[in-house]
C-alpha cells in the first residue's frame, strides 16, 4: 500500500486511518492499554536451507497469536526480493494453522529513502572501511547536520551501518512512525503481534560482534522498532512492550521495555 498520510484517532472514532494516493483509506483499531508486541524477521537464514516458505509459517504459527506482517522494504516484493505475493499472500497463510488470523501489507514508506540504499549497496562495495573513531566522528556531524548527506561524506563511509542508521532516523518522516505504531496497536486488539519484515538474517549478540559482521547484517527494521517503541511509551508510560527477534530455524530473542529496545 501507498500511505501519504494518517488521521490519527478521533474521542469518537477509535481507528487509526491509513490514506492512499487516490482516496483510499485503511481503517486500523487503535488500542488504550499495552502490552504491546512487536515482531522482527529477516527472510534469509543461514539455518534453514530447503523448504524455507513452511519454516517461515511454522515459525509464525509459534508465535500462537494472530499476526499482522509488514514487508518494510523498498524493493521486496516479486522479482525484486527474497519472496513476494505468492508466498506471503498465498503460501504461507494456507501453511499456518487454521485457528490463526493473519493479514499481509507491503508498506514501503517504513524502508530507508531510495539514495540511502543506493549510498549502501555502492559503499558496500568499496574497500575502504573507516576505523571506529573515523565512524563516531561523522555519525556525531550527521546528528549536528554538520555535514551533507550528498556532498562531505566519504562515499565508503555508507557503508557502516551506525551512520546508515543516524541518517534513516534523521530523515524518516513522523508519518511512517506513526503507520507502524497503527499496525501494532492493531494487533494488539486482537492480543496479536505485528511482525515487521525486511531481508537480512537476524545476529544473536548483535553489539558483541565484529564491525564487518554488523555491518552486514544491521537492518533498519530494528531501528523502526525502537522508534515506534518510544512513540508508544510516551502514550502508554507504563505499558510492557515486547520485541520479538525472530529467525528462522532458530529460537527467538525476547526483549522487553524494561530493557533495551
Amino acid at each position: 500500500m501507498i500511505v501519504t498520510g494518517i488521521l490519527p484517532p478521533a474521542e469518537n472514532k477509535k481507528f487509526w486511518s491509513l490514506l492512499g494516493p487516490s482516496g483510499e483509506s485503511l481503517s486500523l483499531p487503535c488500542a488504550d492499554s499495552g502490552p504491546f508486541r512487536i515482531g522482527l524477521m529477516g527472510t534469509r537464514s543461514a539455518l534453514v536451507k530447503t523448504n524455507k516458505t513452511s519454516k517461515f509459517a511454522e515459525t509464525l504459527d509459534k508465535l500462537d497469536c494472530p499476526v499482522y506482517l509488514v514487508d518494510v522494504r523498498r524493493n521486496g516484493m516479486g522479482g525484486n526480493g527474497s519472496w513476494g505475493p505468492l508466498e506471503f499472500a498465498s503460501l504461507i497463510p494456507q501453511m499456518m494453522s487454521k485457528r490463526r488470523s493473519y493479514s499481509f501489507y507491503h508498506i514501503p514508506l517504513l524502508s530507508p529513502e531510495k539514495r540511502l540504499l543506493e549510498k549502501y549497496h555502492k559503499a558496500s562495495k568499496l574497500n575502504s572501511p573507516l576505523d571506529l573513531q573515523g565512524i563516531h566522528e561523522i555519525k556525531q556531524q550527521l546528528e549536528r547536520q554538520e555535514v551533507s548527506f550528498n556532498k562531505n561524506i566519504p562515499e565508503f563511509a555508507w557503508q557502516h551501518w551506525q551512520i546508515f542508521q543516524t541518517e534513516y532516523k534523521r530523515a524518516i518522516p513522523k508519518l511512517a512512525i506513526d503507520v507502524g505504531r497503527a499496525f501494532v496497536e492493531a494487533a494488539k486488539t486482537v492480543q496479536g503481534i505485528a511482525v515487521f519484515l525486511c531481508a537480512e538474517e537476524h545476529l544473536p549478540d548483535f553489539d558483541n560482534a565484529d564491525q564487518r559482521l554488523q555491518d552486514d547484517r544491521y537492518c533498519h527494521r530494528y531501528t523502526l522498532a525502537s522508534l515506534i517503541a518510544k512513540s508508544l511509551s510516551e502514550s502508554f508510560p507504563s505499558a510492557v512492550i515486547e520485541l520479538h527477534c525472530l529467525r528462522l530455524g532458530g529460537a527467538p530473542e525476547i526483549h522487553r521495555s524494561t530493557e533495551k529496545l
